[in-house]
């Protein structure tokens, strides 16, 4: 993975300011991976055979970007304006080539593999292959008003113009489409502020999908507080939002992927910051997500023997990877010798691995940790990753497969600032 990205910010007044970013990803994925799909009898031995499948991806994903943007601040009469305009272009191209075949099965009391050199099942209608292309353009306008000291309104939009090519399909996407989005701030008091927003946002198709490729949809509202305490050395946030999305890609009574899918989340954020000392800080964050499918169907093997695949509905079970509950908690002290130390936690509640709920990753609890040093302009900072080297399921991968997190990791950072 090759990341790039470049940010300059310049103030040409103290009423405009301009900034510029430019950002750039290449990801070159080569895999192997060999799955456990389940048990299933032989009836002529009467043993038990684990069933497996080796899945051979070739992906290669690279995106390009530049982002304008200009902050205003101006007065209308009594209304005070912050007014941001801004320009977003980006290209991003995907070409993957996945292989499926089936591997002999194991018995499973006594699995004997063949190292490596075990014959092949190719199942060819299986394969999935996809060379896309999209390119989004997209102007952007946000004006914040000032009614009074306690009352702030915000609205604005985002038009992208969405021009999407995939060659094996000969699919062709253009898409026109205003994403809205507006709320109000409401500060009674200095140490206290209530606010309300909403807004929708799209994204491209998958590039799986066949027949008609339509965005991805969603849109989100979200209502909270901002309080204050001991002389702003505390500020906590209570936030509850609302998110659905829709055209998302499902398979159809025939196995086809069709973006007929829709899935909801609802849930709870609260962040607690908190200034023991100047130079000490702590920081917590708890979030309950309740997310579900509200339509979804998918093709899945529905008996074993004989080998057979039909299509079953999902529909209210639980989304995969979308934990019900998300706790972190962190705590950095930096001294006046320009050394700096943080130590924090965070746990992670049990989640589903596919959208048919039947395995679950277990909860997990690890502990990071940073160690910086700041001299004029450079700071270097020593990022230390699951220091108890804590075992745990990070991902899954199929129905029924899941991929171990990394254990213990150290990650050097070296920062300029002018």
């Amino acid at each position: 993975i090759i990341r790039f990205r470049f940010d300059w910010d310049s103030y040409v007044s103290n009423r405009i300011r301009l900034r510029t970013k430019i950002y750039y990803t290449d990801l070159d994925w080569l895999s192997n991976g060999t799955l456990i799909n389940g048990v299933i009898p032989n009836f002529e031995t009467g043993d038990l055979e684990v069933v497996r499948i080796l899945n051979r991806l070739d992906d290669r994903q690279k995106l390009l970007g530049v982002q304008l943007e200009s902050f205003l601040t101006f007065n209308t009469g009594v209304l005070r304006h912050e007014l941001l305009m801004g320009f977003e272009a980006n290209r991003l191209t995907d070409d993957f080539l996945l292989e499926i075949s089936l591997l002999p099965t194991l018995n499973l009391v006594n699995p004997h593999s063949g190292g490596g050199d075990e014959p092949l099942f190719h199942l060819s209608n299986q394969d999935q292959k996809g060379s896309s292309r999209s390119r989004i353009l997209a102007p952007y306008v946000v004006d914040r008003i000032q009614l009074s000291d306690q009352v702030h309104l915000f609205f604005g939009g985002r038009l992208d113009f969405l021009d999407y090519r995939e060659e094996f399909s000969q699919t062709q996407r253009d898409a026109i489409k205003f994403n809205p989005m507006a709320g109000i701030i409401f500060e009674p008091r200095s140490d206290i502020s209530f606010y309300v927003n909403g807004g929708s946002s799209f994204s491209p198709p998958s590039s799986l999908v066949r027949g008609e490729r339509k965005p991805e949809e969603s849109w989100q509202m979200e209502g909270g507080v901002r309080k204050n305490l001991l002389g702003d050395r505390v500020q906590g946030q209570l936030a509850v939002y609302h998110l659905q999305k829709t055209n998302i890609a499902i398979p159809d009574p025939n196995g086809v992927l069709r973006e007929m899918g829709s899935q909801r989340s609802r849930g709870i954020e609260f962040s607690l910051n908190v200034e023991h000392l100047p130079l000490w800080t702590s920081f917590a964050n708890y979030s309950f997500n309740q997310s579900y499918f509200t339509e979804f169907t998918e093709t899945s093997i529905v008996n074993f023997y004989p080998l057979t695949y039909g299509t079953v509905n999902r529909t209210g079970n639980r989304s995969p990877f979308a934990p019900q509950h998300i706790l972190n908690l962190w705590s950095h002290r930096q001294f006046s010798s320009g050394f700096g130390v943080g130590l924090g936690s965070r746990f992670v509640n049990g989640q589903f691995i596919a959208p048919d709920n039947q395995f679950k990753l277990d909860d997990y609890l690890v502990f990071d940790a940073v160690i910086s040093y700041g001299v004029r302009n450079w700071k270097i900072s020593i990022n230390l990753k699951n220091i108890t080297n804590q075992e745990y399921e990070l991902r899954g991968f199929g129905a029924n497969s899941v991929i171990p997190a990394d254990g213990f990791g150290a990650f050097a950072t070296l920062t300029f600032t002018r």
